[in-house]
């Protein structure tokens, strides 16, 4: 309790000293409590001279302008959503293994004999040489890449091979020739596959491992299916195939030796882009070693999309085809209607693609820039893959291509992107700036805005809460 002193005559005979600790008493009465919570300002009002009341006003001037300064700072870092990555490595009791795709080269695509004395059933003085060009005509129209032999042509033998393949694909349209060719003369999984070795055991390569699907210039290839899981370390957990090369015969085994198979490893399923070819060749060990990385990001200035997750290779693919096929030719190939948005278009005519191509071979190039960006997911794997090479004292006896993949070890590393300042953050930081600078907290600030209002409502209608209270 605050003693006040009394102002009668009897009360001012009493010692001056002691009326003057009466006074000062009710003047601190009157005086907020926030006041004395304010680091300077309870000095600036106690002090008595002029020089120290000045100097405490300017440290308090300067400790009010540094607060301020660093909490606009924080604000417009918060909003700028300013962040960081944090870099782990996860042990994980399984891996998911990339999707492995494995393509022919463009020689062994279809099987030439076969073909060959199809076309001699009404063309019988054709010649092997003619049936192969024949071939890279149907294949390069279908949107093939690295069809060579078609640069040679003379434009009056494009015209005749085109007169040849009118006859041979009489009574189809393009869609149907292109599959019926495809599944007759094309490669057989059960064929070409001829051993899986998927976590210890043999399993049926063609149902349990592989799907066919396109992939970009290369036409309709053998990929994993989604879900295989490595378990076991590198020699255990190893995925194993033994393959034997499509449409072999006696005739091309003076050619082993330009032997290959070209394979892709995508964190992407389904259609992929023929982008970082790998090639593998026959009678050696050809071992993947894999190495996987998850990042995790932020979706923060459009640098990526939540909706998907991957590389979006499905939007690479749609700008390759709207800047190569149906801007100039308003087709799309039979391998990728299948593509939602490409369903409307009618599958390019062989002939116009192939003059084209005979014209300018470059335009079908699978590497080109452009203009419409293809964001990647925020969530996504890459996979580093390492191939290592092993010979062997004789070749092996019923195929002819040895491949392993497996992780190098059961783990993996993770990118996280995550906000530098989280929301409890960004309020102990700017409680900590007032408490640094000036020493007050959430409540003293409460107390100032009231006391600010009580003036307020005094100022313009002369009501005083105080009394009121």
């Amino acid at each position: 309790m605050v003693y006040r002193c009394s102002l009668s005559d009897e009360k001012n005979k009493k010692d001056s000293s002691e009326c003057q600790i009466c006074k000062y008493c009710d003047e601190y009465n009157t005086i907020p409590a926030w006041i004395s919570e304010v680091h300077g300002l309870g000095k600036i009002i106690s002090k008595q001279c002029v020089l120290k009341k000045w100097l405490w006003i300017s440290v308090l001037f300067f400790c009010i302008c540094g607060s301020f300064l660093t909490i606009f700072d924080i604000i417009k870092k918060y909003k700028e959503g300013e962040t960081s990555t944090f870099t782990s490595v996860k042990i994980v009791p399984s891996l998911d293994l990339p999707a492995l795709t494995i393509c022919p080269d463009v020689e062994d695509i279809l099987f030439v004999d076969g073909i060959y004395k199809e076309v001699q059933s009404f063309r019988s003085n054709i010649t092997m040489n003619e049936v192969k060009d024949l071939i890279h005509y149907f294949l390069a129209g279908n949107g093939y890449n690295y069809m060579n032999r078609i640069k040679y042509f003379t434009r009056n033998y494009v015209d005749y091979i085109e007169k040849l393949y009118i006859q041979w694909s009489k009574n189809y349209t393009t869609f149907d020739f292109f599959f019926h060719i495809q599944e007759k003369y094309g490669i057989n999984c059960k064929e070409f596959f001829v051993q899986c070795y998927y976590q210890r055991k043999i399993v049926d390569c063609c149902k349990k491992i592989f799907n066919v699907i396109p992939v970009l210039g290369r036409g309709l290839c053998f990929q994993t299916i989604k879900g295989l899981k490595q378990e076991d370390e590198d020699d255990i957990g190893k995925l194993i195939l033994k393959i034997k090369v499509p449409n072999y015969t006696n005739a091309n085994k003076l050619n082993e030796k330009n032997l290959k198979l070209i394979i892709f490893v995508k964190s992407d399923f389904g259609i992929i882009t023929a982008t970082h070819p790998i090639y593998i060749f026959p009678h050696i060990y050809n071992t993947l070693l894999v190495k996987a990385r998850r990042i995790e990001l932020i979706d923060k200035n459009a640098n990526c999309l939540m909706e998907i997750e991957g590389n979006n290779n499905i939007c690479t693919l749609k700008n390759w085809l709207k800047s190569k096929l149906i801007y100039p030719f308003n087709c799309t190939f039979s391998y990728l209607r299948y593509i939602s948005q490409d369903n409307k278009f009618p599958i390019c005519d062989l002939s116009t693609i192939v003059n084209f191509y005979f014209d300018n071979s470059n335009h079908f190039k699978l590497f080109y820039k452009s203009k419409t960006k293809c964001t990647p997911g925020c969530f996504r794997w890459q996979y580093f893959t390492t191939l290592q090479t092993g010979n062997v004292l004789t070749k092996f006896p019923d195929y002819h291509f040895n491949l392993r993949m497996s992780f190098m070890s059961i783990q993996y590393q993770q990118i996280t992107e995550s906000y530098t300042t989280s929301i409890p953050a960004f309020i102990a930081q700017i409680g900590g700036q007032f408490g640094f600078f000036l020493g007050i907290s959430v409540i003293t600030i409460f107390q100032i805005l009231i006391y600010l209002y009580k003036k307020i409502l005094m100022l313009f209608s002369g009501i005083n809460p105080t009394k009121n209270n």
